[in-house]
């Protein structure tokens, strides 16, 4: 009566219910890191991680200092 059908997607997408993937999805949505390529989004990490690296780190040399 019911047919099931199944495409060739359902085995790639798998659900994951973790925070940090959930995160990652919103980081990867608000900054449009979906629509990269691997290397681009890789460039594109590496330049945000090290803006990061250059706040945290003087802000907290400038705190131990206190």
């Amino acid at each position: 009566m019911y047919e099931t059908r199944r495409n060739e997607h359902d085995n790639i997408v798998a659900k994951d219910n973790s925070i940090f993937s959930w995160y990652y999805r919103q980081y990867c949505l608000i900054t449009g890191l979906y629509m990269l390529e691997p290397w681009e989004r890789l460039l594109f990490n590496c330049v945000v991680f090290g803006i990061c690296a250059f706040i945290i780190l003087p802000l907290y040399k400038l705190w131990n200092l206190a």
